[in-house]
C-alpha cells in the first residue's frame, strides 16, 4: 500500500508543481486555490487507498454468516462512491448474498445480500461520511437548505442541492425527535 500511495501522491505533487510553476509570483489567491485543490486530491487518494486496502484479510472469505443469520457466498466486488470532506471517493468492497432464503420470519429478516465493509466503516445504507453529515447538519441548522448546500459546495469539491441537504438532515432530525420523546 505504501508503494501505491507514494506513487499516487508523487503524481499529484508533480501536477501541483506544474500548476504552481504557471502561476505568477504575487498571485496568492491562485496559489491558495491550487494548494486546497491539490490537498483535497491527495486526501481522496489517501482515503481510497485505506478504504480499499485489506490490511487484516488480504482476500475476502468465500463464505460467511450474514447479519440475517444465513450462510452467504461471495458474489464479487462492488464499487460504492462515498461523498467525503475531500470529495467523492470510490470504495470497492466484497459483496455477499444468502445461499438459501428461509421462509416466514427468517425470510423477512433476510437482507439477501450485504457488503460487510459498509457496516465496518459506518456507511451502511448511506453514501456520505460522518464528517459530511456533521458539516451539512451544522450548515442546515443555520441556513436554508439551498444556501447550506451552496456553502457546502464552496468548501468541499462536491455537488449538492438543497433537497439533498434536506435528505441528509432527516436522520439528524429523527434522532433529535427520538431523544426528545424519552
Amino acid at each position: 500500500m505504501r508503494k501505491v500511495l507514494s506513487q499516487a501522491l508523487a503524481e499529484e505533487l508533480d501536477r501541483f508543481l506544474e500548476q504552481v510553476s504557471q502561476t505568477s509570483e504575487g498571485e496568492l489567491k491562485a496559489l491558495e486555490e491550487q494548494v486546497v485543490k491539490s490537498s483535497q486530491a491527495m486526501g481522496r487518494k489517501l482515503m481510497e487507498a485505506v478504504l480499499n486496502s485489506r490490511l487484516h484479510q488480504p482476500r475476502p472469505a468465500a463464505r460467511r454468516e450474514g447479519g440475517c443469520g444465513h450462510v452467504q457466498r461471495l458474489v464479487g466486488e462492488r464499487a460504492k462512491e462515498l461523498i467525503t470532506l475531500v470529495g467523492p471517493v470510490s470504495l470497492v468492497r466484497p459483496y455477499y448474498q444468502c445461499l438459501h432464503v428461509g421462509d416466514g420470519e427468517a425470510q423477512q429478516a433476510c437482507t439477501h445480500g450485504e457488503a460487510p465493509s459498509d457496516a465496518l466503516w459506518g456507511v451502511d445504507e448511506r453514501r456520505t461520511t460522518p464528517g459530511v453529515q456533521r458539516l451539512i447538519s451544522y450548515l442546515s441548522a443555520r441556513l436554508p437548505f439551498e444556501e447550506a448546500a451552496q456553502s457546502m459546495c464552496r468548501c468541499v469539491p462536491i455537488g449538492m442541492t438543497g433537497r439533498q441537504a434536506q435528505s441528509l438532515m432527516r436522520p439528524v432530525g429523527d434522532a433529535l425527535a427520538a431523544n426528545e420523546n424519552r
